[in-house]
């Protein structure tokens, strides 16, 4: 058994794929398992994936016929995981050298069941910023309460707004496993995902190092106009009122009625 699982959902990412996967294979820390989930590519991704499959067992490749959307692709990456955690990437992003050994580490001398960590944001121009995740530290039930989730449940109007990426984490699988957390939809569905985590967690371990490379991709389907958002943005709050009367979040809902408001103004969050 891997300690670690990646999962990369991939879908036309001929462009980017052959860095994200080099960026795996040049860790540090080698005792992982890569899980490619081809969605339905049209283009030489596939091949890509399947290239890199025949020279290292360590990568796993799942061809799925029909594009079903990266929540599907990172199910089913989860239904084949067989590590103790789970890292996810995306195909156009990558990680530091040492961000798998770096965040290892922090678990093991911590005893958290979950570690996070600052990202660079790249800008085609190649300028470069770090985002936090939250000081470095260790987070307890509570601490992860203010810091995580009630931020996601809806304080979308205090600056800097705290972003709901699930690739600067090192989940566990037994809480993903027994709490039947999996993801739902194209809209926030990170946040979502998040939420529920961290509902079930009870330690997390926060480095301030950025081990993960985002690419602001302005062609990515975050950055396209959505035909029916209202739809969609409704069922993402019905979603997140289940979650607030399952893990008992009432005194979040201000926050959540403030962040509706102003998302249905016409502001794209």
């Amino acid at each position: 058994m891997p300690s670690i699982s990646i999962i990369v959902p991939v879908y036309q990412a001929e462009k980017y794929l052959s860095k994200c996967i080099e960026s795996v294979l040049r860790q540090t820390f080698s005792d992982w398992e890569l899980l490619l989930i081809d969605d339905g590519c049209r283009d030489s991704s596939p091949e890509i994936c399947d290239r890199y499959a025949a020279k290292d067992d360590r990568i796993r490749v799942f061809h799925k016929k029909k594009n079903a959307g990266v929540s599907e692709a990172r199910n089913w990456g989860m239904r084949e995981a067989k590590g103790e955690y789970i890292a996810f990437l995306d195909s156009d992003d990558g990680f530091e050298p040492k961000a798998l050994e770096t965040m290892w580490s922090l678990r093991e001398q911590t005893d958290a069941d979950t570690v996070g960590c600052a990202h660079t944001n790249l800008l085609p121009d190649g300028t470069a910023t770090v985002e936090p995740l939250l000081p470095a530290g260790v987070y307890d039930k509570d601490g992860i309460k203010e810091g995580i989730v009630y931020p996601l449940l809806g304080d979308r109007l205090r600056q800097p707004v705290f972003n709901g990426f699930i690739w600067r984490y090192l989940f566990s699988a037994r809480i993903l496993k027994n709490a039947h957390i999996t993801f739902e939809g194209a809209y926030l569905e990170d946040e979502l995902f998040l939420m529920e985590y961290f509902c079930n967690a009870h330690k997390l371990a926060v480095t301030e190092e950025p081990l993960y490379r985002y690419l602001l991709n302005l062609n990515s389907a975050t950055h396209k106009y959505m035909k029916d958002f209202h739809k969609v943005f409704g069922r993402f709050m019905e979603r997140k009122e289940e979650l607030v009367e399952r893990y008992h979040l009432e005194e979040a809902r201000p926050l959540m009625e403030s962040f509706e408001a102003f998302s249905l103004n016409g502001f794209d969050l």
